[in-house]
């Protein structure tokens, strides 16, 4: 992330996950999918998208652990590491695409992960 130091604007949850993470000010953001690997037992997280914030909207840091104010407190205090991701429907998991499970395999010829693990 290299807009670590940029103030959280927005964090989203879901069953005491982190799902998401914006960052910016009130103007402009960057938006980071968040996602838990049970295999690794850790967060991986990349860039989703960035734009304008939206307008008059006030940042939502519900959830928000004491001391965090910008994403690199959040990346410490959760141990995230930043990588791409693969779901595996058989593993029922979310994968780093550098070391993905047996069921899924990156194919040069299609440009795109295959295998009975890939929905």
């Amino acid at each position: 992330m290299h807009d670590k130091q940029l103030p959280l604007l927005d964090l989203t949850w879901h069953d005491d996950r982190l799902t998401s993470i914006s960052v910016g000010n009130k103007r402009w953001h960057h938006a980071y999918d968040v996602d838990w690997c049970d295999r690794d037992q850790c967060y991986y997280y990349h860039l989703s998208g960035c734009g304008p914030w939206g307008g008059d909207r006030e940042p939502s840091l519900k959830g928000v652990p004491a001391g965090m104010q910008t994403a690199s407190d959040l990346i410490r205090r959760f141990d995230m590491v930043h990588r791409q991701i693969v779901y595996c429907q058989i593993c029922d998991d979310t994968l780093p695409d550098d070391s993905p499970c047996v069921h899924v395999q990156w194919d040069d010829a299609v440009g795109d992960f295959v295998g009975p693990g890939i929905v």
